[in-house]
């Protein structure tokens, strides 16, 4: 398995009480899957993500990532965890508006160690001709394709997606979980997708539902459906 967590537990405090996120939280993804997360606001979805990508630290249990167990890190190994191990997909594209789309990517081609060609992932991600424009000349779909390839450049083991399609309307969205589960193919990466909307489950090798910070589901899926079949 890519991803094995094992019990684990986490708490935050705000003011003089503490609120505990995530309660006895095992799972697993293996290597080129897709793991959709489930769940209402509250229940633990960003917490769990923020955890996986090294941003964030659980108090107990184990977070194993590709045999690395991430409790074990100090902050500077993090950072290169996060560096070298992840690439990062928001609902919001979080492009920088004063750099082309070439640009962009090229920023994060320029912090990894091993980053695939530019142009070929441009290009993977159907974006070649507009590489020349800013931020402010694409429509929203391009941008998530922009900010697509700036996760992939840098060639990671693992995307973390944040609600990809949240800001997106459904025939975008579409092209966007379809460009998603042919770039797993492409470039051998293993995909874990946060969401509200349980209909894009259908596309996950593995499902799993939180609910007050437990998993409250964890399913297989036996029927898989390519995105273009995916309805909401």
């Amino acid at each position: 398995m890519l991803i094995e967590i094992k019990n684990m537990d986490k708490s935050f405090i705000t003011g003089k009480e503490s609120f505990k996120a995530l309660k006895n939280v095992s799972l697993s993804i293996g290597k080129g899957e897709i793991g959709v997360i489930l769940g209402p606001s509250g229940s633990g979805k960003s917490t769990l993500l923020n955890i996986i990508g090294g941003i964030d630290r659980s108090d107990k249990g184990s977070v194993v990532i590709d045999d690395v167990d991430l409790t074990q890190l100090s902050d500077h190994q993090l950072t290169q965890y996060r560096r070298n191990y992840i690439g990062f997909i928001f609902q919001f594209y979080n492009l920088i508006p004063n750099l082309t789309a070439y640009e962009n990517v090229e920023v994060a081609a320029n912090i990894s160690k091993d980053p695939l060609d530019i142009d070929d992932v441009l290009h993977a991600v159907d974006m070649s001709e507009f590489k020349h424009r800013f931020p402010r000349e694409l429509s929203g779909g391009q941008q998530q394709r922009i900010s697509i390839a700036r996760a992939i450049v840098k060639k990671p083991k693992f995307l973390l997606c944040d609600e990809p399609t949240g800001a997106l309307d459904y025939h975008t969205s579409i092209e966007i979980l379809k460009l998603m589960t042919e770039i797993i193919k492409k470039f051998d990466t293993t995909v874990l997708i946060i969401t509200h909307n349980t209909a894009i489950s259908a596309i996950a090798n593995r499902i799993i539902t939180l609910r007050s910070g437990e998993v409250a589901e964890n399913i297989i899926n036996d029927h898989i459906l390519p995105a273009e079949k995916v309805v909401w």
